[in-house]
């Protein structure tokens, strides 16, 4: 999972999946099933047993699933470790960062009890992984890693939130966690606003990224905002209407020496010379100066992907509020040229609808 770049496992959804609901052809299903079987095996299952339910951090508030950590006792809430040391010559290497989503639609079109406890497992681990301090100062925020990591946290918790049996404690801990760590990133927001003024907007994790943030794995966060927003959850949706801020000025701040092209900026300083950015105009002299403004094309390579990712954020965002500068911008983020590294012709292959295509081994999956 260490492994990073364009990986189709990483996303809202893993491709296999994505293509299994668009055509419902029986490759697609039956790998998608696959890998749901493979969260199986991944070692992120962590299991409460005095409750009957996967360990949370209300319940062991101070717990980390790491082998290096102290055993704990079942149902001691002072417990730093599991009761049992995890082992490590599995061959996973998980981590939050790179956790693809591998249960959410197996378990909606199948309704499989199996699927549901690996889902339902994969979010207490995301919760479980994260520092304890900063768990314990805050009512459990995912955000003291990457931000990548907490998009795709929050991605999981979301999911088990939505798909727990209703009135079960697995709903209600992880519709409070949810909460919780939207929450804290709005408190944050003043002090970033203050701080950054006209280009507010990002999500900023400086004991990770010193003086700069990956604006990309912002556009993951802002993806995922729009999934949780799009399902009710309010403090989601305010935190990417705020996060529209830039997502809308960065592609319209050309006047002020800021080219559109630069959407896909790979890392955005937050701050030059010990001076906190708070300017389109100063934002772009000090990309210039380290030679990463991109003035008349959209990069190649590697940050296509981010070009998908901005483009997606907007789209949650226009649905999620109805903003018209969001829809604006996604048209304008078109007509500057094609999505870099995309093939111009389109699939001409219909999906099939037939019933059959619906099965796989011999049984029906969607």
């Amino acid at each position: 999972m260490g492994t990073s770049g364009g990986r189709p496992d990483i996303g809202l959804s893993t491709a296999n999946v994505v293509n299994w609901l668009l055509g419902a052809e029986p490759y697609a299903a039956e790998f998608a099933l696959g890998q749901a079987r493979a969260a199986s095996a991944i070692p992120w299952h962590f299991y409460d047993m005095p409750r009957g339910i996967p360990i949370t951090t209300e319940n062991y508030p101070a717990l980390r699933p790491w082998a290096w950590v102290t055993p704990g006792r079942p149902g001691d809430p002072t417990s730093h470790g599991l009761t049992q040391r995890p082992v490590t010559d599995t061959g996973w290497g998980w981590n939050t960062s790179h956790q693809p989503d591998l249960s959410f639609v197996p378990y909606l079109l199948t309704g499989e009890r199996w699927i549901y406890d690996n889902l339902m497992s994969q979010a207490s681990a995301s919760l479980l992984a994260a520092t304890p301090t900063p768990r314990l100062e805050t009512e459990r925020p995912v955000i003291n890693d990457q931000i990548r990591a907490l998009a795709w946290s929050m991605r999981q918790i979301e999911h088990a939130a939505w798909s727990a049996v209703d009135g079960s404690a697995e709903q209600r801990f992880f519709d409070r966690a949810a909460d919780a760590n939207w929450n804290y990133l709005l408190q944050k927001v003043p002090e970033w606003n203050a701080r950054h003024g006209e280009i507010a907007g990002l999500i900023y994790a400086e004991y990770t990224y010193g003086h700069h943030t990956p604006v990309w794995q912002n556009y993951m966060v802002a993806n995922v905002a729009g999934m949780a927003a799009l399902r009710g959850r309010e403090k989601a949706a305010q935190l990417l209407d705020w996060m529209g801020n830039y997502l809308i000025g960065v592609i319209n701040s050309e006047a002020k020496g800021l080219p559109p092209y630069n959407v896909i900026t790979g890392d955005v300083p937050i701050r030059w010379n010990g001076e906190f950015l708070d300017t389109w105009a100063e934002l772009a002299d000090v990309l210039r100066s380290r030679g990463q403004l991109a003035e008349t094309s959209f990069p190649v390579g590697h940050l296509q992907e981010y070009y998908r990712m901005y483009a997606g954020a907007l789209a949650h965002l226009h649905m999620v509020t109805g903003r018209e500068d969001a829809k604006r911008a996604f048209e304008k983020l078109f007509a500057l040229g094609p999505v870099p590294g995309a093939n111009p012709r389109p699939s001409t292959r219909p999906p099939r609808s037939s019933a059959s295509s619906c099965r796989t081994s011999g049984r029906r999956t969607g």
